[in-house]
């Protein structure tokens, strides 16, 4: 049986096997249409999704219409192991998906797209699989930090790729708008992730508290604590209260999270006596500070049942101090750090009644950016959460059998710390996750580990990929010259080829900065690399290389992990000449473009988008080149390329649909070309070139409509003696870098974005190679070029969009192509 993750509860081989067909169809249980029919249809999206095949039709019936390659769904059933998420997945002629419940059901199409993403042929057999914790959860902290609504889309799909069942977000989020979070409701149910809102209270309250003034706690020197509430004051209590029912209503969810940690910083509460003034007057006599807190929870409880919902809080506030008010044992305690003075114990919280979540800090924390001083905050760690972690291994001293009834399940947080400026982008958060979502999603799920070591499970993790669906950041050529990306932590790096067949890699220190790290990777496929890398970050968050080798075939390195080595390497093709264009296509597949030394085209495109491979490889129809294919994606998400032809022509060939199905057209244009081109999209989404002229101008063209011909053309520049890298700026305006007959680099860029007249400025000298470009983290266009001494010379704006430019040069002993 094909590897899933997580893994399955129990596996039984035997009867005939499943084969997904061209027709196959959803077949639902007519009987139970309405309550299946919507996660049918989501099975039916995703499956479409995943296998890259024309949309999957979903039908009612009775269970009897189901014909072999059909997926059938339907309820039933009184295994009480299952519950209310187990199912039976049978695979037969028809695949048969049922459960007790329609979650079940659900969970059981997660299953079998990942099945069939493995193969489309599957063996008989049965499993019987069902989740060993309730709480599966994601904490993404957007209190600090906002996070667009395709962002979250993202993750909610790979969230529930993975099973898990909860998200927990914060209402007051930067940036967040009612509208926004009704919209990420309604995609956690639609995935079944249910939203956990939380406003966090009486502390941490950073985002509503510093416009109240007066209701903020007054230290004893009189002044404010600007994000900790003052429960001493009745006008603020109702106040704060009254923000849980303005949000309460925007979530379908049963659950409600106050918080309640780090009050007011830390515990310290009996260094406020208003405090344990107001726990005397509202609770008694022997009422104290703490009394006053916990207090607070309860009204807070009282408010979230009120609406039919239950509450959680953290545990670091949760003491032995209070003398009078206890917490209601219904109230579930999220357990993440115990090394604070007078903390109740694992065994005191289950004594008391409460359901705890396993939130352990040291294994389950996932800080996003950096320190002060440059280096990465605490990331989570995939393979020792896989290798060594347990539901119940608490953090602090005390344990809980794994199969305790208290033990409600895991849940993985995501922070962001102030300062902003070391905050690192969205792209690079999702791809810190990648790896730990798999990894904590098979220890929520609580099924056998279908491998005993991380590193034997990576093939299945990179394997079964991302969630179908999952929507990356469009990848666009950075040039001809050295390889440029931004790494998994937003490090700018680049690729160069070396004298002695080996590739240079560089890149900074921190995002933005130097000083530069580089090492020396590849050159062990084909003889040796003599082509410029091309490269790019991968849908998972993995840099990517290909280059070709001495023996015409392409050299392909792709990292172990986003942002870091070692290397892994394989060979791609053969009789290839030239350097090959790479992109992602519209599902985040890797895809290249390389020239064979008899002019023709191969095109290979990995099966799973961010596995590494493998490969499909074919030749592009009777396409002939003589120069190098620029590839790109169209608006429309199309695969698209340029390349010169021996007429001096450029062969313009684009795919008539994005993914399923179509086939290449190709079309001529222009006239004594005499180098490679370099293409882009430019604000408008219309597809763009630049090639160098015989004449050393630069022939430009730009399709008249996104998407679409007639094309128009103009000439640019003068003295032009490279091949040009084309970049969209951070203002939108179309800018390019070539190198000039008197080897300084001549800098092109429209004066307003999708418009004319150009502008233009030379900048570094004594070059010899072509221009690599991108832009940086903050937007800043950058190039990595070859210098006449065999280094790269490195230039950045020096701000987004504009100069003075700054120079630097990196590497050494670089080849000259």
């Amino acid at each position: 049986m094909v590897v899933t993750l997580p893994g399955v509860q129990e596996w039984s081989a035997g009867g005939d096997a499943f084969t997904f067909r061209p027709g196959s169809r959803i077949v639902v249980d007519a009987a139970h249409a309405d309550r299946l029919l919507a996660d049918a249809r989501t099975l039916a999206a995703d499956l479409t999704a995943a296998l890259l095949v024309p949309e999957i039709g979903v039908h009612q019936g009775p269970p009897q219409n189901a014909v072999p390659g059909d997926l059938l769904l339907t309820l039933g059933g009184n295994d009480p192991r299952l519950g209310a998420e187990g199912y039976e997945l049978a695979v037969g002629a028809v695949l048969r998906i049922s459960a007790p419940q329609p979650a079940g059901v659900y969970w059981g199409g997660r299953t079998a797209v990942q099945l069939l993403r493995g193969s489309t042929n599957l063996p008989g057999g049965r499993v019987r699989d069902w989740p060993r914790y309730p709480m599966r959860a994601m904490l993404i902290n957007n209190a600090t930090k906002h996070f667009g609504l395709s962002w979250w889309e993202n993750q909610i799909r790979d969230l529930s790729y993975q099973k898990f069942n909860e998200l927990l977000i914060y209402v007051d989020g930067v940036g967040s708008t009612r509208d926004e979070l009704i919209k990420i409701n309604e995609l956690g149910q639609r995935y079944h992730v249910t939203i956990v809102p939380q406003l966090n209270m009486p502390g941490h309250m950073d985002q509503v508290l510093p416009a109240r003034p007066e209701f903020q706690l007054r230290e004893q020197n009189g002044n404010r604590r600007p994000n900790a509430l003052d429960l001493s004051n009745d006008a603020a209590r109702a106040w704060a209260l009254g923000l849980i029912e303005d949000h309460i209503g925007l979530f379908d969810g049963p659950w409600w999270h106050l918080g309640a940690d780090e009050y007011p910083h830390w515990g310290p509460i009996d260094d406020y006596p208003q405090l344990a003034e107001y726990g005397r007057r509202r609770h008694g006599p022997q009422a104290n500070g703490w009394d006053t807190f916990t207090g607070f929870i309860m009204d807070a409880h009282e408010v979230i049942r009120r609406h039919g919902k239950k509450m959680r809080v953290w545990n670091d506030m949760q003491r032995t101090f209070p003398k009078v008010v206890k917490l209601d044992p219904e109230i579930v305690v999220e357990h993440w750090n115990s090394t604070h003075g007078g903390s109740v114990t694992v065994s005191q919280f289950v004594a008391r009644g409460h359901g705890l979540v396993n939130c352990h800090d040291d294994f389950l924390y996932h800080v996003g950016g950096r320190n002060p001083d440059g280096t990465q905050r605490p990331k989570s760690d995939a393979r020792r959460i896989y290798e060594t972690l347990r539901v119940g291994d608490f953090q602090g001293a005390e344990d809980l059998p794994d199969d305790h009834p208290k033990l409600l399940g895991i849940r993985l947080s995501q922070f962001n710390d102030p300062p902003i400026e070391l905050h690192e982008s969205n792209e690079a958060t999702a791809a810190g996750l990648f790896e730990t979502y798999r990894a904590v999603g098979q220890l929520a799920w609580g099924s056998p580990r279908p491998q005993a070591r991380w590193t034997d499970l990576r093939g299945a993790v990179y394997g079964l990929g991302r969630a179908p669906g999952y929507r990356h950041v469009p990848t666009l050529p950075t040039g001809p010259g050295p390889g440029v990306a931004r790494d998994g932590y937003e490090k700018m790096t680049f690729f160069a080829t070396r004298v002695d067949g080996k590739i240079e890699h560089g890149w900074q220190y921190t995002p933005g900065n130097g000083p530069w790290r580089r090492d020396t990777v590849g050159g062990v496929k084909g003889g040796g690399v003599v082509g410029n890398p091309v490269t790019v970050r991968d849908i998972n968050g993995r840099l990517r290389y290909l280059a070709r080798t001495r023996n015409g075939t392409l050299e392909h390195g792709c990292q172990y992990s986003p942002g870091t080595g070692p290397w892994e390497y394989d060979e791609l093709g053969s009789g290839l000449t030239g350097s090959p264009g790479m992109v992602l296509d519209a599902a985040g597949r890797l895809c290249f473009l390389a020239r064979r030394s008899n002019g023709g085209l191969l095109f290979g495109r990995e099966r799973v988008a961010g596995s590494g491979g493998p490969f499909e490889l074919t030749e592009v129809g009777n396409a002939s080149a003589a120069g190098d294919a620029a590839l790109a994606l169209d608006v429309q998400g199309r695969l698209v390329f340029f390349a010169r032809r021996s007429n001096g022509k450029l062969l313009h060939g684009w795919r008539t649909a994005a993914l399923v199905g179509g086939s290449w057209d190709f079309a001529e244009m222009g006239t004594d070309v005499a180098g490679d081109p370099g293409i882009a999209l430019d604000t408008s989404g219309k597809l763009c070139f630049l090639a160098r002229r015989a004449d050393g101008q630069l022939l430009h063209g730009w399709q008249r409509t996104p998407g679409n011909g007639p094309w128009e053309f103009t000439q640019l520049g003068s003295a032009v003696a490279g091949d040009p890298a084309v970049l969209l700026d951070v203002a939108g305006r179309l800018t390019y870098f070539v190198r000039r007959d008197n080897g300084r680099l001549l800098h092109g860029w429209q004066t307003r974005p999708g418009l004319g007249p150009w502008d233009q400025a030379e900048l570094s000298g004594d070059l010899t190679g072509d221009p690599g470009v991108h832009l940086d983290h903050v937007g800043r266009s950058v190039f990595f070029v070859r210098a006449d001494n065999g280094r790269i010379r490195h230039g950045w704006q020096g701000s987004p969009g504009q100069g003075p430019w700054g120079y630097t040069e990196l590497g050494n002993d670089i080849l000259d192509l």
